[in-house]
């Protein structure tokens, strides 16, 4: 998935901490920021973040977007579909 996000442009860090909680993926293009919750990848971070540190990710400017291990592997254009479309609403929404 970071390749991937790279070779669109993002800059990328895995497992990184933000108040906190550490995220699986972070993701920054144009400035604006998201973290990736890649649930069900084998090993540590199988499991999904809690609503409590999606909500505290928030507050920071850091939307979360849980995707499917499953998912990515299946249809990865269309998980970069959303995550373009998050990024370009974030951007629509500081105007």
């Amino acid at each position: 998935m970071e390749e991937v996000l790279k070779e669109q442009g993002c800059e990328t860090w895995t497992f990184e901490v933000v108040a906190g909680v550490e995220v699986d993926l972070i993701v920054r293009f144009e400035g604006k920021v998201v973290g990736i919750d890649l649930i069900g990848y084998p090993g540590e971070s199988r499991d999904y973040l809690p609503l409590e540190h999606a909500r505290l990710l928030s507050r920071c400017g850091v939307s979360l977007i849980p995707v499917g291990y499953v998912e990515w592997l299946k249809r990865h254009d269309d998980c970069l579909a959303v995550i373009g479309k998050l990024l370009a609403g974030i951007r629509e929404d500081d105007r």
